[in-house]
């Protein structure tokens, strides 16, 4: 029976993984939310660091995994402090087994926009044709809503939004950045 893996990445960059055969996927899902009186159910994981925070570039978020062509990747946003800033870039990193991860390499540095650099979000990745596609999503916030140079307004959405495709054939080059529109 084939076997999935499942991959969870949180903001400072570790990614634990765990495997199981489809019919159990159901019961670890169910384990692990269900609230009970005393200690919850937890399936066994390990976890590894894919992303090293630096003093520029502090911050990492919103990790994208995938496994591709015995793979995994791992694409995240990373900006220089504080979730979703303006002038943030998307990082990509590879593994063969989970645990030992290429030094994350810029997919998709900072963009430019009218008012503002752009805040850039991992989008995901959808696997097709024998390629994998990765999407990135950018927007830029109004500029009477800027709280100074960049500094992203606290409350108030984007005035527009950009989107960007990449598309690999055995996951290490990357093919783009193709604007894609945005829905």
């Amino acid at each position: 029976m084939p076997r999935a893996v499942f991959c969870l990445a949180c903001a400072i960059g570790h990614v634990a993984c765990a495997s199981a055969v489809p019919s159990e996927i159901a019961y670890v899902a169910q384990r692990v939310n269900n609230v009970r009186r005393g200690e919850m159910a937890r399936p066994p994981v390990e976890t590894f660091r894919i992303y090293e925070p630096t003093a520029e570039w502090s911050y990492a978020h919103g990790a994208r995994l995938a496994r591709f062509k015995g793979r995994f990747l791992a694409m995240f946003a990373n900006c220089q402090r504080d979730e979703g800033q303006c002038g943030s870039r998307v990082l990509i990193s590879e593994s063969d087994d989970g645990a030992a991860w290429t030094e994350p390499h810029v997919l998709l540095p900072p963009q430019h926009g009218k008012a503002s650099d752009l805040a850039l979000y991992a989008g995901g990745f959808i696997e097709e044709g024998g390629k994998l596609h990765a999407y990135v999503f950018g927007g830029e916030f109004p500029a009477d809503k800027l709280r100074g140079p960049n500094v992203r307004p606290l409350k108030d959405g984007f005035a527009s939004r950009s989107a960007w495709m990449f598309v690999t054939e055995d996951g290490r080059k990357w093919t783009g950045p193709t604007p894609i529109p945005y829905w």
